[in-house]
């Protein structure tokens, strides 16, 4: 091969590399979507003796609070897609703009804060009743 063409891949490759690179960066930051922490409440509600783990993520300004058989939202809207995501289970029993009431109970009361990616183990002790622990939180740096 000629030199020019060693060139040319050299500098289609640095190109590529360097594409690659950002968009990676979007890839990697956390995202907030509650219907993925709800749709794991909807897979194991119904096996009792499951246990599951999920990674979380909070936004800053955003708290999440889990209590009896309500989640209640501060700083955030419940959205209609998230609604409509839920109506598809037989978990949704009522809801609001700040609030989401389940046809299942929590066994503790829960905090999730803004700002932390949390590890979370979800266990169906019965039928509808869900133990949620916090195994990690892991503050978010900006």
């Amino acid at each position: 091969m000629e030199t020019i063409e060693y060139t040319l891949i050299f500098v289609g490759l640095l190109l590529y590399l360097t594409v690659a690179l950002t968009f990676t960066q979007y890839l990697l930051e956390p995202y907030f979507d509650p219907s993925l922490l709800l749709n794991s409440f909807s897979k194991i509600a119904l096996k009792p003796g499951s246990i599951i783990r999920i990674s979380f993520f909070v936004p800053e300004n955003v708290e999440i609070l889990l209590k009896k058989d309500t989640i209640y939202f501060t700083g955030y809207t419940v959205s209609p897609t998230l609604i409509r995501t839920l109506k598809e289970t037989d978990i949704l029993k009522n809801y609001s703009d700040d609030r989401i009431i389940l046809n299942l109970k929590f066994t503790n009361e829960i905090t999730l804060s803004g700002g932390y990616v949390y590890s979370l183990r979800v266990s169906c002790i019965e039928l509808r009743m869900l133990k949620i622990e916090i195994l990690e939180e892991r503050k978010v740096s900006d």
